[in-house]
Formats: structure tokens, C-alpha cells, sequence
């Protein structure tokens, strides 16, 4: 869970005396949502839920807070609608008490909830939201990095890489000049940075797009070379050096770095690290007619999925094991996988 400011209870903050108890009950609520494992998501949602209807009843003043944990909660269960109306709700508030700073944090990650949500063009639009804001106690590293970073991956997906490696490029400029090393070469700088280490990943997927692999390599290679235990980011990086030689026909190695960034991912504990290495291992498998093959490494995914409540990357995991017993004539495991894959992807749009 990302830090929260849990607010104790005073009579300073405008609390009547006979609200105490109730708003010691939430505090108590939220602290304990906090400290519950990642393997417990549901739970700490019912506590945080808890404490937010009793704030909403007498001290409004902390719901944002209460909302964002709620909100990656949402994410990392796969409820992205939940997500977005929680995160909704935050830039309200922001906005209606003129917190610019929490309003511009709340765009960005609303704008990460669209994205995840497979709307990336409704994310574009809250990012420059985002971006528009101008307060000069604002960290441009805090926000603008973010904005024009997912800027950047947003156009990735959408397949529009030239746009996607400018957002990147201006990502890393903000990176360099935070880390005061925007007059220095990028080998120098990127180390113990991992702003500017996700902008050279970035911009090597961009480059992959583009079809311009030596460029994707030379960036790839650059992140991955970045050193003071800054591991974060390796397996994204790995994944992305296999496209470039899955690209270029080599896919026994563009395999064997699948399984690198799995690795690192397992010997790191990136749960989404492991979940894309493998769905990516398992497509690899699919259009290699592996088909079995393709099968365990897709069961591997909905094992941790099942193990950890992370869920993103689930609905990938289902409907690659919806084609792959498919092509193994296994018909009726196929259609239950499908099923399990559109009934996933009901739940993900839900509303409370």
C-alpha cells in the first residue's frame, strides 16, 4: 500500500466531543487496513470502507486519504471502475479545498486506473489535466515526470511510438534535471535513478515500435547496466529486449530473456513482474504452436494471481488459456476459460 496519513483524532480538527470515540474507531480502522498483507486486499477494502462512512459523517477532511489506498486496492484486485471513481472522488475533494498538489497526484492516478482499464485515450486527457496545472510548490519530478511518462506508455499502446518516445524523452529530461545531472551523459546519470532508468526502458519500447531495434537495444542496454542495487525495472527490461529478438526472429533468445525476467522478478518478489513475464512466455508459446507449454506457463500466472490477489495480468492469463486448450482440442476447458475471462472482465467495470 502506498504511504497514508493516518490523522488522529483531536478536538482541534472541528470534531464534537461525542464524535471521538466514533473517530478513534476509524483511525483504528485504518491503521489496521495498513498493515495488513497485500494477500488480504478484500479485507483491508471492507476496514478502509468502514472508516471512510464514519469520516464522512463527521470529519470529511481525511476522506482523500481513505480513497487512495482505496484505489490501489481497486487495482490491484482488477476493480478498475472502482478504482476510477474512487480516485474521482479524491480530485473533487482536491479541488474543492484547493489542495493543488493532492489534485494534481489524484489526476495522475486516475489517469493510471483509465489506463490499466484499457482507455487510454480518456488517460491522455486527465494526464494534460495533470500537466496544466501550475503551482510553483509543486515537484515536478512528483507529477509532471509521471504525467509525461504514462503519456508515453499510453501512445505505446495505442501504437502511435513516435508520440510515445517524445512523452519519454520529455520524461527523461525532467528525470535528469531532478537527479541535477541534465548536463551530464545518460551513463553517468542513470544510476540509483529509477525515473530516468523507466524513461530508457520507455523509449527502447518506443524504438521497438518504430521498428528501429539496434536504437531499442542500445536503450535497453543502457538501463540494464545502471548499477547501486537498482534492480527495480531489469524485468521489464529483459521482456523488452526479447520483443526486439522475438522482432528479429531470434526466439530461442528472445525465451531464455523471458525466463531472466522472471527470475528477477521471483528473486525481487515483483508479483506483476512475474505475471508478464510468464503471459509473455505463454504468447510466445501460443504462436510457436506450443501449446502445451504455452498452457503451464498460463497456469503459472493464475497460480500467483490465486496465491497473491494480483490481478493484473489475469484477464491476459485467461484468455491465453482459452486458445490454448482450444488448439488442443480440450473444448470444454477452453470455453470455461473464456467464460472465467468475460466474467473477469464484468467484475472489472463493476460499479458499487
Amino acid at each position: 500500500m502506498s504511504a497514508l496519513l493516518v490523522v488522529e483524532v483531536s478536538p482541534e480538527r472541528g470534531a464534537n466531543a461525542r464524535d471521538l470515540p466514533q473517530l478513534e474507531r476509524a483511525s483504528r480502522l485504518v491503521k489496521e487496513a495498513i498493515t495488513l498483507d497485500d494477500n488480504q486486499p478484500e479485507k483491508a477494502i471492507a476496514l478502509l470502507k468502514q472508516a471512510l462512512q464514519i469520516y464522512s459523517q463527521v470529519n470529511k477532511s481525511v476522506d482523500e486519504f481513505v480513497l487512495e489506498e482505496l484505489g490501489g486496492l481497486y487495482l490491484q484486485i482488477g476493480q478498475y471502475q472502482r478504482a476510477i471513481d474512487a480516485y474521482e472522488k479524491i480530485v473533487n475533494l482536491s479541488r474543492q479545498n484547493k489542495y493543488r498538489f493532492l489534485e494534481q497526484q489524484a489526476l495522475n492516478e486516475l489517469g493510471y486506473a483509465y489506463m490499466l482499464s484499457d482507455n487510454c485515450p480518456r488517460a491522455i486527457e486527465i494526464y494534460q489535466q495533470a500537466l496544466a496545472i501550475d503551482n510553483p510548490e509543486l515537484s515536478p519530478i512528483e507529477n509532471n515526470f509521471t504525467s509525461l511518462s504514462d503519456m508515453g506508455t499510453c501512445y505505446e499502446h495505442l501504437g502511435q511510438y513516435q508520440k510515445a518516445l517524445e512523452f519519454h524523452q520529455q520524461a527523461l529530461a525532467i528525470a535528469k534535471i531532478n537527479n541535477g545531472s541534465n548536463n551530464g551523459s545518460i551513463n553517468e546519470s542513470i544510476n540509483g535513478n529509477i525515473d530516468i532508468k523507466n524513461s530508457l526502458i520507455g523509449m527502447a519500447e518506443a524504438y521497438t515500435g518504430l521498428g528501429e531495434y539496434p536504437k531499442a537495444n542500445e536503450f535497453f542496454n543502457l538501463a540494464l547496466a545502471s548499477k547501486e542495487r537498482l534492480t527495480d525495472g531489469n524485468d521489464r527490461a529483459k521482456i523488452g529486449l526479447g520483443n526486439v529478438y522475438k522482432k528479429l526472429g531470434k526466439v530461442e533468445l528472445a525465451i531464455d530473456l523471458y525466463q531472466q525476467a522472471f527470475d528477477i522478478a521471483r528473486q525481487n518478489n515483483i508479483k506483476e513482474g512475474e505475471i508478464n513475464a510468464l503471459n509473455v512466455l505463454g504468447n510466445t508459446y501460443l504462436e510457436l504452436g506450443q501449446y502445451q507449454k504455452a498452457v503451464e506457463s498460463f497456469l503459472k500466472t493464475v497460480e500467483i494471481v490465486k496465491r497473491t490477489h494480483h490481478y493484473r495480468g489475469f484477464l491476459t492469463a485467461l484468455n491465453g488459456l482459452g486458445k490454448a486448450y482450444e488448439k488442443l482440442g480440450q473444448y470444454n476447458l477452453s470455453r470455461a476459460y473464456f467464460q472465467a475471462s468475460l466474467a473477469f472482465k464484468m467484475q472489472s467495470s463493476d460499479r458499487d
